[in-house]
């Protein structure tokens, strides 16, 4: 289920909800129970990294592992 999030045109409280479609109607603000709310877009989070690169070799990002010394 998506998280959406949420601005109340009432009292500018900013909130977010749990949705099982995009086409639900918009929940009520929870903090002034005005209908009168609209949908604003959010950011998320996500990590990517790629499948081909060793990073438990690697101390940080973009650092290069140590030589090997024989």
């Amino acid at each position: 289920m998506p998280i959406y999030e949420y601005r109340c045109e009432a009292c500018e409280s900013r909130f977010e909800e749990w949705l099982w479609q995009s086409t639900d109607p918009e929940p009520p603000c929870p903090h002034c129970r005005s209908g009168d709310v609209t949908r604003i877009m959010s950011g998320f989070a996500t990590e990517w990294r790629p499948s081909k690169i060793n990073w438990h070799r690697l101390g940080s990002w973009g650092q290069k592992p140590p030589k090997k010394v024989f």
